[in-house]
């Protein structure tokens, strides 16, 4: 298994000494290793003259077929640990701006059922998220529902929509959410998000100036808002798993429906569990996903 466990490694990090960091060996030790596995298979499996390492065509087919025996024998060892019913260890992958919101409800609900089960979340944004499941370095994802993942199981969890997030006491300044969006600083998060599109059509529509504040996570937008610079748009789940202390000074306000049907593409979405339909479905991840169901419950 070691010289699969290297050669996917090597290829995801693109480079021997960042692969040797996170295999946690010495640099020279990995380099004699693939040298010699090269040696021992008479092909070279990644080229080194580029930056990063890319890998060779039997490189692809090498790290390909690893990618799966190391699946397997995850799926095979996590079947044994079951039947033997030691603890179990659960991968979750979930965005880095749901992950504080959802996490600790659906974790505190799980642990009261196994407190000794470990648990590893895995950030990454939409696209990465999919590549970990793909690749089997997460057991489960918390995502978005779109034609992207189509290819996994999936299990809906609640659906959210866009709302508006505004300072304690503004809205009230003005005669209509359109009026307090024309006059209101706009903040946003960075180019090429959903939010940030979102943010920019509604300034279009209502004719307001573009976004004066430009943030690249949803925490860092809703602290210019709790310190009155201006309105930002957020996911649903925001003011639904928000605790106090997350959500103080903030005010929630469902957008005109004449924003949602006029400029939104997607004021609605749902979020899901995904898993690989060939995947052993352990116990232990059907209690976590039944806790993810039912966190809006444990709120």
């Amino acid at each position: 298994m070691k010289q699969y466990e290297y050669a996917v490694a090597i290829a995801d990090c693109g480079s021997i000494s960042q692969a040797a960091e996170a295999l946690s060996v010495a640099q020279p030790t990995l380099s004699k290793y693939l040298k010699k596995l090269e040696s021992d298979l008479g092909v070279e499996l990644f080229d080194r003259s580029t930056i990063p390492l890319s890998m060779t065509k039997a490189g692809e087919k090498f790290v390909e077929t690893g990618r799966q025996v190391l699946a397997l024998e995850y799926e095979l060892k996590k079947f044994i640990d079951e039947y033997n019913e030691r603890p179990a260890l659960i991968r979750v992958g979930i965005s880095t701006s749901r992950s504080p919101y959802l996490m600790p409800v659906i974790i505190s609900a799980y642990q009261e059922k196994y407190p000794d089960h470990r648990i590893v979340i895995n950030e990454g944004k939409t696209d990465e998220l999919q590549k970990m499941l793909i690749h089997g370095d997460v057991d489960l994802i918390i995502s978005l529902l779109d034609k992207e993942s189509a290819a996994f199981e999936n299990i809906p969890l609640f659906d959210e929509e866009i709302l508006l997030a505004v300072p304690k006491n503004t809205a009230c300044k003005f005669t209509s959410v359109m009026e307090m969006l024309k006059n209101s600083p706009l903040i946003t998060l960075g180019k090429g998000q959903v939010l940030w599109q979102t943010m920019c059509s509604i300034a279009d529509y209502v004719g307001a100036e573009n976004p004066l504040i430009e943030c690249q996570s949803v925490e860092s937008a809703l602290a210019m808002v709790r310190c009155g610079l201006g309105v930002t748009v957020i996911p649903s789940y925001i003011s639904e798993f928000g605790a106090d202390s997350q959500n103080q000074g903030v005010e929630f306000i469902q957008l005109p429906a004449e924003l949602s049907e006029k400029v939104l593409v997607e004021s609605r979405r749902t979020v899901c569990v995904f898993y690989r339909r060939e995947q052993f479905l352990s116990a232990a991840e059907k209690v976590f996903i039944e806790c993810a169901r039912q966190a809006r419950g444990n709120i």
